[in-house]
């Protein structure tokens, strides 16, 4: 992996990796890094060795398999849509602390069928070298089947992908950070497809007053609510305040709380985190 180079190089070095695979499918979920990546392939390749591969699912809001397909028909890339069956999974929807890793292994077990099908060799995901940081069970399962993680082998950092996709006008550069809705349900609590349309809900009603980085994390009764630091002010107004409970608990929420540290990546595997740091 490239370390302490700038994004010139590292770019380079994407773009050569890229072009020795002759073809490949993309994991396409419409996100910064796997649409930088689906960029950065059809830049390497031409669109004709390129095939996107998006997968529906519970977990992942409709809208954006919808921005997926679209963007995949203007940059005329070709794609094809799996659906996933996570919650048919007992060992995913438990919900341990090993979920991300029977999720990925599913999902990229039938992107494997395909490329088997359509004869290609690699099968390409848009993990970077920030994702090292949190907990990311679902890592093992890409290095057990050999899915090719070609934006950490280069060394890009979530920053760096997002300054390049400027750089390049990709229409997602400054999109915010998605995540799998299960994300928001904590460890060891039963995941439901009527949870996750909870949650999805919850933060549509967030985003309706202009937020557009937020979790809501659910616990049960209570919601803890997550957004940028400088979106916490605007959150408290007495107005938008009483407006957010009152649809919250339309929701089935008897608590609706504002997390005062603001969002950040993975806040639900803080304890798994802190232990594997002391351990």
């Amino acid at each position: 992996m490239i370390r302490g180079k700038n994004v010139t190089i590292k770019f380079k070095y994407l773009l050569s990796s890229l072009r020795k695979m002759k073809q490949v499918i993309v994991a396409y979920s419409g996100g910064v890094d796997s649409t930088f990546l689906l960029r950065a392939a059809i830049e390497a390749l031409g669109c004709e060795k390129v095939t996107a591969c998006i997968a529906e699912s519970p977990l992942f809001p409709h809208e954006e398999s919808v921005f997926a397909r679209g963007l995949c028909r203007k940059w005329n890339v070709a794609f094809f849509v799996i659906s996933t069956h996570e919650m048919n999974n007992p060992a995913f929807v438990r919900n341990a602390s090993d979920r991300c890793y029977h999720c990925k292994k599913g999902l990229f077990k039938l992107m494997l069928q395909q490329a088997k099908e359509k004869e290609v060799t690699y099968v390409l995901d848009g993990s970077n070298v920030d994702d090292r940081k949190d907990h990311r069970p679902g890592r093992r399962a890409l290095q057990e089947l050999g899915i090719v993680s070609p934006l950490l082998e280069s060394g890009f950092t979530k920053q760096e992908i997002r300054k390049l996709s400027r750089a390049l006008r990709i229409p997602t550069a400054d999109k915010p950070s998605l995540a799998c809705l299960g994300s928001r349900i904590p460890y060891g609590t039963r995941i439901t497809e009527k949870g996750l349309q909870k949650v999805h809900n919850a933060e549509r009603i967030v985003r309706s007053f202009g937020i557009l980085q937020c979790r809501v994390r659910d616990y049960g009764d209570l919601a803890r609510i997550e957004v940028l630091s400088k979106d916490i002010q605007k959150l408290t107004r007495t107005g938008i305040r009483a407006v957010l409970s009152r649809k919250f608990k339309k929701l089935g929420y008897k608590y609706v709380t504002l997390d005062l540290e603001g969002y950040r990546t993975g806040s639900m595997n803080f304890i798994l985190t802190k232990k594997n740091k002391e351990g």
